[in-house]
């Protein structure tokens, strides 16, 4: 986007070019929802939404996000299982509140892809400042090791591959 938001989110691939692929996605979304709503039994918000199409993806081009592939390309099997074995966690949080969860991870465990998504309110007109409510997320080891997820905030090559640090203009 043109203040450096990750855009597009993700990528889906169709040989009928990208009308097809935009239809792809939203059926995909639409299973998620219909996974969802049969386990809750009322709809998923959008950033559930967001952040398991995006958490399910697969890695393409460079690691982490561009600005070609988003985070990567579509998995609807790994999504909708990801809604069915409930691997994900809604919560809310109040301003300058901070949150920890502690994930217990299988001795085998080869990946760990962790999302944070949120619907934010609109920025007021004319803001340099494109977020409202600027939520970070960090993953700490047992040893103490911070890790930062992928950002490509700030960048002013839009070849230039992502990184790991804060953001302060994405929602995902």
């Amino acid at each position: 986007a043109f203040d450096g938001r990750i855009k597009p989110d993700i990528a889906a691939y169709s040989q009928f070019g990208t009308s097809n692929a935009a239809a792809l996605v939203s059926g995909i979304a639409a299973l998620l929802q219909q996974a969802y709503l049969q386990q809750a039994g009322y709809y998923p918000t959008s950033a559930l939404l967001r952040a398991g199409l995006v958490n399910s993806a697969h890695d393409v081009e460079t690691p982490g996000p561009d600005y070609q592939t988003g985070y990567g390309a579509v998995d609807a099997l790994h999504a909708v299982e990801m809604i069915k074995n409930n691997q994900f966690r809604e919560d809310s949080i109040l301003p300058g509140e901070t949150k920890q969860h502690q994930l217990v991870l299988p001795q085998n465990a080869a990946r760990l892809s962790v999302t944070l998504a949120w619907s934010d309110h609109p920025a007021a007109a004319g803001s340099k400042v494109p977020l409202v409510h600027d939520l970070d997320l960090r993953l700490v080891s047992p040893a103490g090791d911070t890790i930062y997820p992928w950002t490509m905030a700030g960048l002013s090559d839009l070849a230039e591959p992502a990184y790991r640090g804060g953001d302060s203009i994405n929602t995902l």
